[in-house]
């Protein structure tokens, strides 16, 4: 009788285990997660360099490495610091509003002048490499990242 119980106990123990456990593994890759990185995209004609809403030629970029698509509302870069607070809202162009970013598949910001010269100053005043960055959604969903700008201080 013992050995007919072991034989039941066992099997059945380790399904349901094994059902738990694929489960949590499923709730896990639905959830969304993105990825962000600061890129050189396009030359800048010298004359219109000194406009502050002109676009730098750079974009932030942003993949999505869930399983599920994610509509981006605005972005924020932020730092807080025992001196100054940093802030940077960035908010979609009127092409990009509207599309999903797909799993594994990238989508594109572009910085304009004034953006992108507010995170080289926050860059090389506080000698930090790394940023906090905070995408929220249209139902006001918030998905947290970091960015890294080691390359700033890299190309005086």
């Amino acid at each position: 009788m013992l050995d007919i119980l072991k034989l039941i106990i066992g099997p059945v123990t380790g399904a349901a285990l094994a059902l738990f456990v694929n489960r949590l593994f499923e709730i896990r890759n639905k959830k969304v997660k993105l990825v962000f990185g600061l890129r050189y995209n396009e030359d800048i004609i010298p004359q219109v360099n000194n406009i502050k809403i002109n676009l730098s030629g750079y974009q932030l970029y942003c993949v999505n490495i869930g399983q599920v698509p994610v509509f981006i509302n605005k972005i924020i870069f932020f730092d807080k610091n025992y001196k100054k607070d940093f802030f940077l809202e960035i908010f979609p162009s009127p092409d990009n509003e509207l599309s999903a970013i797909m799993p594994f598949s990238p989508a594109t910001f572009s910085l304009n002048f004034q953006e992108y010269d507010n995170i080289c100053h926050f860059v090389k005043k506080t000698n930090k490499t790394k940023c906090k960055i905070i995408a929220y959604s249209i139902d006001d969903k918030k998905y947290q990242g970091m960015i890294n700008f080691w390359w700033i201080n890299a190309q005086e």
